[in-house]
């Protein structure tokens, strides 16, 4: 791609943009589904190789790498594609800063690693504090090649580049590394080469100059920047506090299983979000000032994950026993009382999908502020919650996402002009669906668990069940997907998809 390519001259979306941006967001949920049928797989097949201890090191090596990663990216790769007009010297200037930043954070933390094991009271951490250090790094050489390929809505080779990453990170090296006994650092491993692997890939495209460029008269760009850091920095206290307090106060092996029954539903959930965002956040920011093409992208992205958010979790929550049973077996007993309030919590934080285009519009200070707002009595909560149980800080999440899910939805209805009564039209199919599914999988289980079926084919019927459900519902319930504007993103989606999908689709489309 050259400098010329990345030129955007204007502010609204032409009928070429708008099939770029189509074309984006199909690539963007293929590689998702991809991704999320992979880190399932393998990660059910490293927890029963691992166990609950190794996962709790690496959920503190995530921690401490996330919090560098936010303060290091300064929020340059979501101002990197917010930008209309995008020059050689920004993308010198970002990448020049980045790696540099990263390079002297990488030097904090291994300078800290000592009192980074002794927060979670667990010694033996601290050369896995330099796995952070490494990730940080890489991180930040990652972000221009990354950002680039989002804002070209160049979703194909930012997925392809994804799989492949995860494929030679996970499988080989994770997997690998834990069957010679490596524990943790078979994970630290997978988690660094998955990165590295990634850079290789995305650059190779992108291949964007590294000459170093120390400063730039454009402030706006910075701003911008610092702005998103500040955000990013409170949503990762109110996604990431309670996992430092589990580790602090429960120990290593109590963090394994909250971070582990945490990412078995928030990593799609995420998956979902950042897909859907990644695409309406690069079209609003070309269509500012067209309310009605923004209010058309919300509603449909809101329906959407919905559609797949409330069925999925709402059912893993009403059978959460049989679920960590069948796929973790009894190492991880004491799981199941975490994943239903977490499972819960999942629809309202897939909410977040819309928080682009208070950013694309010049409104992310609103989002700041119920970040801000949220984290102040999350922090509360945090306090409290440790006292009367580990289950009590999963129930803390739980609320916390509410309000921050309603809080957020009502700054962005205000800004695009927006009704509560058009907000929950386009949501109640989803809804309706997710309690249907429930009901559905909380009958099957306790019939199938009273014939004495093991819970690991149990779960296996239960997804067999849901998928007959979420596929047949829509169809058989004139009006289920009540937004209009998700109809017309199927039916403009049913030409290229394939075979059965496409059958399904014109029927979701026409339903």
């Amino acid at each position: 791609m050259t400098r010329k390519q990345r030129k955007v001259s204007g502010g609204g979306i032409s009928g070429n943009f708008a099939d770029r941006s189509l074309t984006a967001l199909k690539w963007n949920y293929v590689g998702v589904g991809i991704k999320i049928v992979l880190q399932f797989m393998v990660g059910v097949v490293l927890a029963r190789l691992l166990g609950p201890g190794p996962f709790g090191v690496y959920t503190a090596v995530l921690l401490v790498g996330g919090i560098g990663g936010l303060l290091v990216d300064r929020g340059f790769g979501g101002a990197l594609i917010q930008m209309h007009d995008l020059s050689e010297d920004v993308v010198c200037y970002a990448f020049t800063w980045l790696v540099l930043t990263g390079l002297g954070a990488a030097a904090v933390l291994c300078a800290a690693a000592h009192s980074v094991a002794a927060l979670f009271r667990y010694p033996a951490m601290t050369t896995a504090i330099y796995g952070s250090a490494l990730y940080v790094i890489m991180y930040a050489v990652s972000v221009v090649p990354r950002a680039l390929l989002r804002r070209d809505l160049d979703m194909k080779s930012d997925q392809i580049a994804q799989v492949v990453a995860y494929l030679a990170g996970f499988v080989v090296v994770g997997i690998g590394g834990a069957l010679v006994g490596l524990g943790a650092w078979s994970l630290i491993g997978a988690l660094l080469t998955q990165l590295i692997v990634y850079v290789l890939i995305a650059y190779a495209r992108v291949q964007h100059t590294i000459r170093p460029l120390f400063r730039m008269p454009a402030k706006a760009f910075t701003s911008f920047g610092n702005l998103l850091t500040v955000t990013n920095l409170l949503n990762w206290g109110i996604e990431n506090f309670d996992n430092v307090v589990v580790g602090r106060v429960y120990g290593i092996h109590a963090l394994g299983l909250y971070s582990v029954s945490y990412n078995l539903v928030r990593t799609p959930t995420d998956h979902l979000i950042t897909t859907a965002q990644g695409v309406v956040f690069a079209a609003a920011a070309r269509a500012q000032k067209n309310v009605p093409a923004l209010q058309k992208a919300y509603l449909a992205a809101v329906s959407a994950v919905l559609l797949v958010s409330c069925p999925v979790f709402l059912g893993m929550a009403s059978v959460a026993p049989t679920i960590v049973e069948g796929i973790y077996a009894a190492k991880w007993a004491g799981a199941e009382k975490l994943l239903l309030p977490l499972a819960l919590a999942m629809p309202v934080h897939a909410l977040l999908v819309g928080s682009g285009l208070l950013w694309a519009r010049g409104k992310g200070a609103a989002e700041r502020n119920v970040e801000a707002g949220t984290l102040a009595i999350f922090l509360v909560g945090l306090l409290i919650a440790p006292r009367i149980s580990l289950q009590a800080i999963a129930w803390t999440v739980l609320s916390v996402y509410i309000l921050r899910g309603l809080w957020l939805t009502s700054n962005i209805l205000h800004s695009i002009q927006l009704t509560w009564c058009d907000f929950f039209a386009a949501t109640r199919g989803g809804l309706y669906l997710g309690i249907v599914t429930a009901g559905s999988f909380y009958i099957v289980d306790m019939g199938l668990a009273a014939n004495g079926m093991i819970a690991l084919n149990r779960v296996f019927i239960l997804g067999c069940v849901g998928l007959i459900v979420v596929t047949a519902l829509p169809i058989c319930i004139p009006g289920l997907i009540s937004s209009p504007e998700l109809r017309t993103v199927l039916e403009n989606a049913v030409p290229e998809s394939p075979g059965f999908l496409r059958t399904v689709m014109q029927l979701y489309a026409k339903s």
